[in-house]
């Protein structure tokens, strides 16, 4: 069976998306039931105050009774077994997995169905026999080490887009961190010869033959890349999580086809 890259994105993002509508269920019964408990245990406990407390204070026992006794008697009436709702959404939770596990696995040994990638028109000068299969806009982003002062507090600093997260505690003292910044901009090109960022201070041409490795971060819409060509390791941010998915993708298929070759 052949399917085309829009195909394929299609399929594992319902996918995903069925996904996060059980994990939304789930957090639906849990909030559930923690109101049901709530309502049960708070609710007892001023309805039991207020019954202790009624021969010196009526009037306040009388209010509070009316209050917290609708809501205990309901929390009572309330059915607090959610096992066959757990079970079947644990069922569906599995057969989803299942299936993402059974598309990563056809992208990276396609014996059920091949990925047809479609060539786009680019306004680049081709090497020979050369296709391109992306291109979008994107933003270059490197590690940059810095010194940053943690005041009154010691610790090992880690830190992401501008997020410190430090563990430990006491006194003061200077870290260096890793840190990731944007220094470019421009449009990315992937072909099956190579990956092409045009950016506005500086290019960079990645061939496909050495790139050791290519690490997405979805939920950053990052792709790192790491070749045998430069020093450098290289982050290309992505406008959105489809362009950085779609690009991941590719270049699977792209050096998968190499490797075999």
């Amino acid at each position: 069976m052949v399917k085309t890259l829009n195909e394929f994105i299609e399929e594992l993002q319902y996918l995903n998306s069925k996904l996060e509508e059980l994990n939304k269920k789930k957090k639906e019964i849990e909030d559930k039931k923690f109101t049901i408990w709530a309502a049960r245990i708070v609710g007892s406990l001023f309805v039991l105050a207020s019954i202790g407390n009624f021969t010196e204070d009526p009037k306040s026992s009388i209010i509070t009774l009316l209050i917290f006794l609708p809501v205990t008697i309901w929390g009572f009436r309330q059915n607090t077994d959610f096992s066959k709702v757990e079970e079947k959404i644990k069922k569906l939770e599995n057969k989803i997995i299942e299936e993402l596990k059974e598309l990563e696995n056809n992208l990276k040994n396609p014996d059920n169905f091949e990925i047809k990638l479609e060539e786009i028109n680019v306004n680049i000068k081709k090497e020979k026999n050369e296709k391109f299969y992306f291109g979008s806009f994107s933003y270059l982003i490197k590690s940059v080490e810095k010194e940053i002062d943690y005041g009154g507090v010691v610790g090992t600093p880690v830190r992401i887009f501008g997020q410190t997260v430090i563990v430990g505690g006491g006194g003061k003292e200077k870290k260096k961190v890793e840190e990731l910044e944007k220094v470019d901009e421009g449009d990315l090109y992937i072909s099956n010869k190579r990956i092409l960022f045009l950016g506005n201070m500086k290019k960079y041409e990645i061939k496909l033959n050495d790139l050791l490795s290519f690490t997405p971060n979805l939920d950053y819409n990052i792709i790192k890349i790491v070749s045998s060509s430069f020093n450098d390791v290289l982050f290309l941010k992505f406008k959105n999580d489809l362009d950085a998915l779609k690009s991941f993708v590719i270049l699977n298929i792209l050096t998968r086809r190499i490797n075999e070759n």
